[in-house]
C-alpha cells in the first residue's frame, strides 16, 4: 500500500484556513454565535445526520454518505469512550460531510498521542480534524470561555483550562493542543507545564475526593448549551442554587465551597439561581442507541 505524501507546512496552513472558514460558515448556518459554546451531536442531527452511539471497541467513528436523495448520511460514535472525546469525534465526522467527503471510518488508537493525532498526513483527515477544533473552539469561544470567568486566556491555570474545556464540551488535553497549535494562544512550554496535570487529579482538586466521573463547574458563565452529564457525574455550582427536575441529587459542598450536585437519573432539568439559569440533560453512561433518545428518563430496549 502507498503512503500518502507528508503535508507540507504551508499545506497545512492552507488546508487549516479552509477548515476554520467553514467551521465559521457552518456555525451561522446553525445560528450558533462564533463566542458560543456547542453540541457537536445536536449539530449533527440539526442537519438531518443520524448520528448513533455504538459499542464497537476498535472504533473511533464513523461517517456514512448519504447514497441518494432517500437515504440520511449516518454518523457513528463510540460509546465506550469520554464525552468530551465523543464530542470531537462528532465534529470530526461532520467536518468529512461538510467537505463532502465519501464514506470513512476512524479506528482507535490507544496510545496515539493526541498532538500526533491532529496532524494526519492525509488531507481529508486534517481537513476534518481541522474542523472539529474551529468548529468547537473557535477563538471567539475560547476568548469567551476565559473571559466571562475572570480568566487570562493567554496565562491559564491548569483549573481555569480543566473548567473551560467544560464548558466548551471538549477534552482537556484537547482545549491545550488547541490553544497552542491552532489559536497561539499559549506557547509550547506552557503547554507542556499544563499537561502535566491529568482530569483524574484536577477533579480531585475540586472535589477534595477521587472520582472516576466528569465533574463540571456551572455558574452564571455556563451559556450556550445544556449542561450535558452521565449518570454518576456531577456539576459544581454556586452555594443557594436550587434544581428542577429528579435527575441531579445534592452530593454534599466541596473544600471550596461548592455545592455539589450529582446526576442519578436520566432526563431533562434546569439548575437556577437568582440571576441566571442552565438546562441540564443526563444520559445513561456509555448509552448505546440513536443520539435524539440519548436523554429519555426511561431508555427502552430497541435503543
Amino acid at each position: 500500500m502507498n503512503k500518502e505524501p507528508r503535508l507540507t507546512g504551508d499545506q497545512r496552513e492552507e488546508l487549516a484556513r479552509r477548515a476554520a472558514r467553514a467551521a465559521i460558515k457552518l456555525r451561522m448556518q446553525l445560528s450558533v454565535p462564533s463566542a458560543a459554546s456547542l453540541c457537536s451531536v445536536d449539530a449533527a442531527e440539526n442537519l438531518g445526520i443520524e448520528l448513533r452511539f455504538v459499542d464497537i471497541p476498535s472504533m473511533e467513528g464513523m461517517y456514512v454518505k448519504s447514497s441518494g436523495t432517500e437515504t440520511k448520511s449516518i454518523i457513528l460514535v463510540s460509546a465506550l469512550r469520554p464525552a468530551g472525546r465523543q464530542a470531537s469525534t462528532a465534529a470530526h465526522e461532520l467536518g468529512h460531510h461538510v467537505f463532502g467527503h465519501g464514506t470513512r471510518i476512524d479506528q482507535y488508537i490507544p496510545d496515539l498521542d493526541e498532538s500526533s493525532a491532529s496532524c494526519p498526513d492525509s488531507e481529508e483527515e486534517f481537513l476534518a480534524n481541522a474542523f472539529a477544533g474551529f468548529f468547537l473552539m473557535p477563538k471567539s469561544a475560547v476568548d469567551q470561555g476565559f473571559r466571562v470567568r475572570g480568566y487570562a486566556a493567554e496565562a491559564p491555570t491548569a483549573r481555569q483550562v480543566f473548567e473551560v474545556s467544560g464548558w466548551l464540551g471538549v477534552g482537556y488535553a484537547t482545549l491545550i493542543h488547541h490553544m497552542r497549535s491552532s489559536l497561539k494562544l499559549i506557547n509550547q512550554n506552557q503547554a507542556k507545564a499544563l499537561l502535566l496535570s491529568q482530569p483524574k487529579q484536577l477533579r480531585r482538586e475540586f472535589l477534595g475526593n477521587v472520582s472516576q466521573a466528569d465533574c463540571f463547574v456551572v455558574n452564571q458563565a455556563w451559556t450556550g448549551r445544556p449542561v450535558d452529564l452521565q449518570l454518576g457525574d456531577v456539576a459544581l455550582v454556586p452555594s443557594g442554587c436550587r434544581t428542577e427536575g429528579s435527575g441531579l441529587a445534592p452530593g454534599g459542598v466541596t473544600p471550596d465551597g461548592f455545592q455539589i450536585l450529582v446526576a442519578v437519573a436520566t432526563g431533562l432539568g434546569r439548575i437556577a439561581a437568582p440571576t441566571w439559569a442552565s438546562f441540564t440533560r443526563i444520559r445513561p453512561r456509555d448509552f448505546v442507541g440513536r443520539s435524539i433518545f440519548r436523554h429519555l428518563e426511561s431508555a427502552g430496549d430497541d435503543l
